[in-house]
């Protein structure tokens, strides 16, 4: 049986803003459920989360698969959009004017 005191002490307990954990996930997902089956007031707010929650998975599945793609890789490639390269190139460039220096 679920024990909503327990999740939430899970998530108090356990939760980094470094790591998502399927504990986390499950009981964010056992509350949600929970709080229709008591017709909690704030299942909206639990339905966002719930919502959160669904998004960081697919993030992380996305990423999952392009880290094994980069693996495969013998000589790994990671795409930069031409603008980003530009854009740090001009952004260093910049940087580099204000500097002194300090061996003078």
């Amino acid at each position: 049986m679920f024990d909503l005191e327990t999740a939430m002490f899970d998530l108090e307990t356990a939760f980094s803003c470094t790591e998502i954990k399927t504990k986390q996930i499950n009981a964010l997902l056992q509350i949600w459920q929970e709080s229709y089956t008591k017709d909690c007031e704030d299942s909206y707010a639990i339905g966002a989360i719930q919502d959160m929650v669904f998004r960081l998975l697919k993030e992380i599945e996305t990423l999952g698969k392009e880290i094994k793609k980069i693996k495969g890789q013998k000589k790994p490639e990671i795409n930069v959009c031409s603008k980003n390269y530009i854009d740090a190139l001009s952004k260093a460039k910049r940087l580099r004017k204000e500097f002194i220096d300090a061996t003078k």
